[in-house]
């Protein structure tokens, strides 16, 4: 299938001479590539303050670092060939998939540049020698302010990264999602034109800790379900924090008023099944038109015939019709075993009143 992406470009006539390359490069593990990639995708396309345009390579901590300063990803583990800090271009183009490499890649820096080399292809990155950066380690949060945690199962998040996109609001500012971390692991949105809201439920997911419940740009959470991450960690008013391995994606939540509680007429779309649709219009209603009425072998009654037919519902309309009748009979039972309860109180009541008057009763005919 032909696909087609766009990449930053100069003109050719203001290329500069490639620059030397180091003698020797250091061998680290193919993973580096992707975490370049990465980390130059989380960077910011545009700076003011600081230099967030860059991909930051820390020596010491063999870090890999790309903030744009709403999200942070960082991607630990190596051994690189220096020991300070160094910030780079960031260069997308080492994604592409021809450039990944089998085996290990090589590393190398100069006054100027750093090299990175994967087979045929040598990349020198600028070294931006007068930027400032703002310091990774104080952005992530302690385990112990995000003590609510959640384990996103494979197939969930398989399910999910396919259903984000398709929910309602997504065209609203920030695209705000609540992800309810209790009992069961939700993700909700709401209709920003009648209040309706549709409930994706991770059935085979799991959370624990604190139960919390968050609102959170719909982007930050379907990026970190395609990098990979199947380990949250949350807290009030505390970043979420996705963990797998040596790498951390950090991201800011949105305001907890905009949270969404879970209500008896949502939309329910369950993980197990994968052909419950989504609404396509968010202004979607479900009309129920009233059947033809049938007149048992008589004659037709006067007045227009009703040739319309009853809607179809779908998967996605079942489940939340059963969802509210579910909560409709548990009321009911709910209610039910009340007035039981109060019956039977009654007639205990009722029993002991008979037993008084009977021994009232006695008593009189005795005396």
């Amino acid at each position: 299938m032909a696909r087609e992406h766009d990449f930053e470009t100069v003109e050719p006539q203001r290329v500069p001479a490639f620059p030397d390359i180091p003698r020797r490069l250091a061998a680290l593990p193919a993973t580096l590539l992707p975490a370049l990639a990465e980390a130059s995708q989380t960077a910011a396309r545009e700076a003011v303050r600081f230099a967030l345009t860059r991909v930051q390579l820390r020596g010491r901590i063999g870090e890999v670092v790309g903030t744009d300063g709403k999200q942070l990803l960082v991607h630990g583990g190596f051994t690189l060939p220096w020991k300070d800090d160094v910030l780079v271009a960031r260069l997308s183009a080492l994604g592409c998939q021809h450039l990944a490499a089998d085996g290990s890649i090589g590393l190398g820096r100069t006054p100027d540049h750093v090299v990175v080399r994967t087979g045929r292809w040598t990349f020198a990155l600028a070294i931006d020698k007068a930027g400032r950066y703002p310091d990774a380690a104080t952005v992530i949060p302690r385990p112990a302010a995000t003590p609510s945690h959640c384990r996103i199962d494979p197939e969930d998040a398989t399910f999910l990264a396919e259903k984000l996109p398709r929910l309602p609001g997504r065209d609203d500012e920030h695209a705000p999602i609540t992800l309810d971390l209790g009992k069961a692991v939700a993700v909700r949105a709401r209709d920003g034109q009648d209040g309706r809201a549709t409930e994706v439920v991770l059935v085979r997911s799991s959370a624990s800790g604190p139960p919390l419940r968050l609102c959170t740009d719909l982007a930050y959470l379907l990026r970190a379900l395609k990098l990979g991450f199947r380990e949250l960690r949350a807290g009030p008013n505390a970043p979420l924090v996705g963990y797998e391995g040596r790498r951390l994606f950090v991201w800011m939540p949105l305001s907890d008023q905009a949270a969404i509680p879970p209500s008896t007429d949502a939309v329910r779309i369950v993980s197990s099944d994968d052909a419950a649709p989504i609404p396509s219009s968010a202004t979607e209603r479900r009309k129920t038109p009233m059947p033809t009425p049938q007149n048992n072998g008589s004659s037709t009654p006067p007045g227009p015939a009703v040739t319309s037919q009853p809607e179809r519902w779908g998967i996605a309309e079942v489940l939340a019709e059963t969802e509210t009748l579910r909560g409709l009979l548990q009321d009911a039972l709910a209610r039910t075993n009340r007035l039981h309860t109060a019956l039977k109180q009654q007639r205990r009541q009722s029993r002991a009143v008979q037993a008084a008057m009977a021994s009232l009763r006695d008593l009189q005919l005795n005396a």
